[in-house]
């Protein structure tokens, strides 16, 4: 406003939106919604004209300075550390970082809609904003890495309580506790953290595809597992798959962390030779 007496223009202009488009309350399905519909009523309230007013939209944007450079990040900036439970406490509730975040400095951004913790300027975790109070926000994938050492804990973890899983990775749990004495649970939750890297959907297929063919007769080095992987090899390692060169067999692919269960197919055009039993 460039006169005192141009406020009330101004605040005349806030009650018409407000009773235009706020009246009665709108019903929209999220916030997404709701700024896409009042950005279409402003674009049709632009094509309203008023007597004597027809130009004034034009001449104040010949006066309007550039947009900045960077756009305004439209949040609640707050400083803090995480504790030794890897919680970081912003407005009243309590949000999850990865434990390797313990006791570091975080910044958290909190939006209408999600709260962003940050350290050294880089996103560490993400979670929907809360607005009761009190709330503690768990991310089960943040504490993986701690029950990897404590396996034992898996079962009585706190983050993990709600966390629901395909029922593949119930029975995939099942066979590792079954067939590797005292280590299943632990390489059940290597399977689990590969989530910190992969989509559900994308590791669930694997699993599925991996359950009926089981792991090795005998668990070999991963170098000697992963042979296939140049096409040259044969399948005599896998229980139930047909001795067969890959390049008639779709191609395994191995994951970094060496398990029998990190073997993803490629899906190809390629089928098994005719006869093959699989």
């Amino acid at each position: 406003m460039a006169r005192g007496n141009e406020q009330g223009v101004a605040e005349g202009q806030v009650k018409f939106t407000r009773l235009n488009y706020f009246v009665s309350v709108p019903q929209v399905r999220d916030m997404a919604q709701l700024n896409t519909d009042l950005r279409q009523r402003c674009a049709e309230d632009q094509q309203r004209r008023l007597r004597g007013q027809a130009e004034l939209l034009a001449e104040d944007q010949k006066a309007f300075v550039p947009l900045p450079a960077t756009p305004f990040d439209a949040c609640r900036k707050f400083s803090t550390t995480a504790n030794s439970l890897s919680l970081v406490r912003f407005d009243g509730n309590n949000y999850s970082v990865p434990v390797r975040w313990v006791r570091h400095p975080i910044v958290a951004k909190g939006y209408f809609d999600r709260v962003v913790l940050c350290d050294d300027g880089s996103e560490v975790a993400r979670h929907a904003r809360s607005w009761e109070d009190e709330q503690v926000c768990f991310e089960p994938l943040h504490y993986l890495a701690l029950l990897e050492t404590k396996p034992g804990a898996l079962d009585h973890a706190r983050p993990l309580a709600g966390w629901t899983l395909p029922e593949c990775f119930l029975l995939l749990r099942r066979r590792l506790e079954a067939e590797r004495d005292g280590d299943g649970t632990r390489e059940y939750i290597k399977v689990l953290r590969l989530l910190e890297k992969h989509p559900l959907p994308k590791l669930r297929a694997a699993v599925e595809q991996a359950l009926p063919v089981g792991p090795p007769r005998a668990t070999p080095s991963p170098s000697s597992f992963i042979r296939g992987k140049t096409g040259g090899s044969r399948c005599s390692h896998w229980t139930g798959i047909p001795t067969c060169g890959m390049s008639a067999w779709p191609r395994p692919i191995w994951l970094p962390t060496g398990n029998w269960w990190e073997v993803w197919h490629e899906q190809t055009s390629l089928r098994a030779p005719a006869g093959a039993s699989t």
